[in-house]
């Protein structure tokens, strides 16, 4: 494996970087903070991964490729404190994901919002992601991203986790600003809503984007 991380642009870029272990998933989170940082960088999954239900510090952003190559994250356990959380914080514009099947919780402490298993808030492009698992949060809790935002694209993917919130609240994105495509839940979206669940929908709780198929 290519000693780089998701490294700076200036080493990254043109570069492919293999992941096949829970630390090896585990390293960008502690390294990755800056834009920059992925830029030009492809990640590929190469095999499975279980995370053994350790508490998992989400990586903060991607600007390049994560393929997963049909692979599983299992036992990927999100509870800290702060907004934005999932495997990714951040998908920026640009930046593509695809192809695996993340399974866990997410779980944070306090009252947060912009949850999901791949991300908080997603500008790029996600698709062939099928997820699975709980995830709990108090507003814009999705699937996949808690918000879609007006580049994002999701498309083709499956939300079969249980997902549960109070406000925006849904099984691919719990804020739509940008595109959904060809998406599926079949996950339980609020099974045990309170009076003060509001705005809740199967694909988007609240939508100004587009959805079809």
């Amino acid at each position: 494996m290519p000693d780089v991380g998701l490294c700076p642009a200036s080493a990254a870029e043109g570069r492919t970087v293999s992941v096949g272990t829970a630390r090896e998933l585990i390293a960008p989170s502690e390294s990755c903070t800056l834009d920059t940082w992925s830029q030009g960088l492809t990640v590929e999954l190469t095999a499975d991964i279980d995370m053994g239900n350790a508490a998992f510090r989400p990586i903060p952003i991607l600007c390049g490729v994560f393929e997963g190559n049909g692979h599983s994250i299992s036992g990927m356990r999100v509870t800290g404190k702060g907004s934005d959380q999932g495997l990714f914080r951040y998908i920026k514009e640009g930046a593509v994901v695809r192809n695996q099947e993340p399974e866990g919780e997410i779980l944070p402490e306090g009252t947060k919002s912009g949850m999901g298993f791949m991300c908080g808030r997603n500008e790029g492009t996600v698709t062939g992601v099928t997820v699975s698992g709980t995830v709990s949060v108090e507003a814009d809790v999705g699937g996949l991203a808690g918000v879609n935002e007006a580049t994002g694209m999701m498309w083709q993917c499956e939300n079969q986790a249980q997902i549960t919130g109070v406000t925006h609240t849904a099984g691919t994105a719990g804020s739509n600003e940008g595109t959904i495509e060809a998406c599926i839940t079949r996950g339980a979206i609020d099974p045990d809503a309170n009076d003060d669940a509001q705005v809740t929908g199967g694909i988007a709780g609240r939508s100004s984007g587009t959805i079809t198929g």
